[in-house]
């Protein structure tokens, strides 16, 4: 306990004299911080839309006009023996006509009779079966005239969730890079500013444990206060989000749960704790061997 609190007392002392090296290297992982939380705020919030969105996709196959009535009901109980139907409903043409009318009332004037088929209602219990399941409703060509799935929109969505995944982690590889860096530099030139201290330590018999824990403490709080920055920033830009700009596009489905935004901000602080503890570790295993 003693020697953790040399360390810390050591390593606050450190922030004091080497303040603007040490704002920066704050400054540098809290930019690169912010970065992935924005990076997984808008991962999160790709792959949440597309789910909602598939989720809400029903297939619509429409009737040959002239499927018979036996004919119907057969088709019905073969889509709903295939695997992951999980209902099907039929509906009859003058009730989707019914429903057009009520729907569209300007439209049905210009139209005297109904123009539309026989139709099923298909739901999923898992909407990534979507295309497969269409792909074998369209094999019986005796019944269908025509299949709707609107599954183009959630599937581009997925895409881009893919690409900006890809893209995202190419930036914050390099960004993450940048920041070791910054605080292996930064924390370096604390060890050489102490040389003859540490050279003293040496002689009196101090180990090298002994001497690496300040700048592992020193390490370790620019990675914490870098996150805690990030944070506040992420979290109240976030709320800003959140009651300025959502209620305007309320009909994207944006995820507002606290268990995965806090998720999101504790990976941030694990991320500059482990960044801060990699970098003051790199330095001073370099800088020590140069030194003795």
């Amino acid at each position: 306990m003693k020697s953790l609190l040399f360390f810390i007392r050591e390593a606050f002392k450190e922030f004091q004299r080497s303040a603007f090296m040490m704002m920066l290297a704050v400054g540098t992982i809290s930019i690169a911080l912010v970065i992935l939380g924005l990076f997984l705020l808008i991962q999160t919030n790709l792959s949440y839309i597309a789910d909602t969105l598939m989720s809400k996709l029903e297939i619509r196959v429409f009737l040959k006009e002239s499927i018979t009535d036996k004919s119907i009901q057969q088709f019905q109980e073969l889509i709903q023996d295939m695997p992951h139907v999980q209902s099907v409903r039929f509906i009859h043409q003058d009730q989707a006509w019914n429903t057009f009318q009520k729907t569209y009332p300007n439209l049905s004037e210009f139209v005297e009779d109904n123009p539309l088929p026989h139709a099923y209602q298909v739901r999923l219990d898992n909407y990534h079966n979507l295309r497969r399941t269409v792909d074998r409703i369209q094999r019986y060509g005796e019944y269908v005239e025509d299949i709707s799935y609107g599954g183009s929109i959630a599937t581009k969505l997925q895409t881009l969730s893919t690409y900006s995944r890809i893209g995202g982690f190419s930036l914050l590889s390099v960004l993450a890079m940048a920041t070791l860096f910054t605080i292996i530099n930064t924390i370096r030139l604390t060890i050489i500013n102490r040389k003859d201290e540490i050279c003293i330590m040496t002689l009196v018999g101090a180990t090298n444990g002994f001497i690496r824990g300040p700048f592992i403490v020193e390490g370790l709080c620019i990675g914490t206060v870098g996150a805690l920055i990030a944070i506040l920033i992420l979290k109240g830009s976030y709320t800003l989000f959140y009651h300025y700009v959502y209620p305007n596009m309320a009909y994207l489905p944006f995820t507002f749960d606290s268990t995965t935004l806090n998720t999101i901000y504790l990976v941030i602080a694990g991320v500059g704790a482990s960044l801060g503890l990699i970098g003051a570790f790199i330095s001073i295993s370099r800088t020590l061997k140069t030194m003795m």
